[in-house]
């Protein structure tokens, strides 16, 4: 936006006050993206990313809209870091490693008994040690912009 000069930008700003104001909505800028004259407003940039509607935006606002400036103001680019937190639910697959001791012969010992004795409360897996874990499946559940600070 730095290739248009301010006499260009100045004679711009006079082309839009022959618009109808009551195509132009300045109150935020999603409802400027959908006012009835934003085709209009962006053509002389040539484009309608998201860099050229914000600045069009930022430049009518600034100049047209309240408390309606008498000085020519050229926006500026401003930076912003976003803090977002994300809730997520991750299905994962964890192999835990325990140690029990026992007097039973090897061939006594085998899944029956040992889930035999967490349903007693004699063994936990939880009390043995993670060996390892694989992620295989994850949603997010809510997402939050809890903060934004201006750089």
């Amino acid at each position: 936006m730095e290739k248009y000069t301010d006499e260009m930008l100045k004679k711009y700003l006079t082309w839009v006050k022959t618009l109808d104001e009551n195509d132009i909505n300045l109150d935020h800028y999603l409802d400027f993206l959908n006012c009835s004259a934003y085709n209009k407003l962006i053509k002389p940039f040539g484009s309608d990313d998201n860099d050229v509607s914000e600045f069009v935006y930022a430049l009518i606002y600034e100049n047209l809209g309240p408390p309606f400036s008498k000085e020519f103001v050229r926006p500026q680019l401003n930076s912003y870091t976003i803090e977002h937190r994300n809730h997520v639910t991750i299905r994962r697959i964890e192999h835990w490693e325990g140690n029990i001791e026992t007097y039973l012969p090897d061939n006594s010992v085998d899944d029956d008994y040992i889930y035999g004795l967490e349903g007693d409360g004699y063994y936990n897996w939880w009390d043995g040690e993670m060996t390892d874990s694989e992620e295989y499946d994850s949603e997010t559940i809510d997402s939050e912009i809890y903060d934004i600070n201006k750089d």
